[in-house]
C-alpha cells in the first residue's frame, strides 16, 4: 500500500483534511494492511490535539456499547486506549511518534487483523472489530451474539507508557 491508497481508504487528499472522527474510524478499522511506516508519516502530519480527541471519542463511543456481561471487554478496550494514549504528550519527538504509529499498528493487528473472538454457535473465528459491530446490531435486529472473547482479552499493548523527563517535569511544575 502506498500513500495515495491510505488517504482514498481515509477518504482524504492530504493530512489536512483528517479531521473527523471517520477518518479516524476508517484507519483504524480498515481491512486492508497499513504499515506502520505509513501510519507515522500520517500522524507527523497531524494535529496533535484533535488526534487525541479523535481517540478519546472513539474509545468512548466503543465502551459505551459494550454489553455490561462483558466487563473484561471493557477493562481490555480500557488497555488498548491506554497504549495508544500514553504515546501522545505535549512536545512530540520523533521517538514518540514513531512509538504512536506502532501502539496504532499492534492495534489494529489485535482489533482487524487477527480473529481473536469465537462464535460459540458456529464455532466460526472473527476480528474483534465484527464481532463489536454484530453486537451493537444485535440490540436493534433482537439476534444473539453468543461469542467468547477469551483470546480477545489477551490484547499485548504497553497498558501505558510515559517519559521520565515529563514526569520529572510534572512533579517541579
Amino acid at each position: 500500500m502506498n500513500k495515495d491508497e491510505l488517504y482514498q481508504i481515509l477518504d482524504i487528499v492530504a493530512p489536512e483534511e483528517f479531521e473527523y472522527y471517520e477518518n479516524l474510524a476508517a484507519l483504524l478499522e480498515a481491512d486492508e494492511i497499513i504499515d506502520a511506516q505509513l501510519i507515522l508519516e500520517l500522524i507527523k502530519k497531524l494535529d496533535i490535539e484533535s488526534l487525541v480527541d479523535m481517540f478519546d471519542s472513539y474509545f468512548e463511543e466503543w465502551n459505551k456499547s459494550i454489553p455490561d456481561d462483558l466487563a473484561e471487554l471493557y477493562v481490555t478496550v480500557d488497555t488498548a486506549k491506554r497504549s495508544i494514549m500514553g504515546h501522545f504528550n505535549e512536545d512530540m519527538t520523533d521517538e514518540d511518534y514513531s512509538s504512536l504509529a506502532n501502539a496504532i499498528y499492534d492495534f489494529r493487528r489485535w482489533y482487524v487483523t487477527t480473529p481473536h473472538v469465537v462464535d460459540n454457535d458456529t464455532g466460526e473465528e472473527l476480528n474483534v472489530r465484527d464481532a463489536r459491530y454484530n453486537l451493537s446490531a444485535s440490540r436493534y435486529t433482537g439476534e444473539i451474539c453468543n461469542y467468547n472473547f477469551n483470546e480477545a482479552y489477551k490484547y499485548e499493548g504497553d497498558s501505558y507508557s510515559m517519559r521520565l523527563s515529563d514526569i520529572i517535569e510534572a512533579e517541579y511544575n
